[in-house]
């Protein structure tokens, strides 16, 4: 492991891990339990940081929230 970030607290508990060979891990803790959310290949080498975006919409990782119609 390289680095993580937690995301934000309207999210729960969830963490972002990124790993030496260049992926990207995302946790959530389900009552007391660290299941993995989503695992992907973010670059050919290490990832060095990660960061969250702003809080602004929990659409994408809160799957009974709802879009915002435009």
């Amino acid at each position: 492991m390289n680095c993580l970030a937690w995301a934000p607290w309207e999210y729960g508990l969830v963490l972002a891990v990124g790993l030496a060979e260049g992926t990207i891990v995302v946790l959530r803790n389900e009552g007391g339990v660290w299941n993995e959310i989503s695992n992907f290949m973010a670059h050919a080498e290490g990832v060095n940081g990660l960061a969250w975006g702003p809080a602004t919409e929990p659409a994408l990782l809160c799957p009974n929230s709802t879009q915002l119609s435009s």
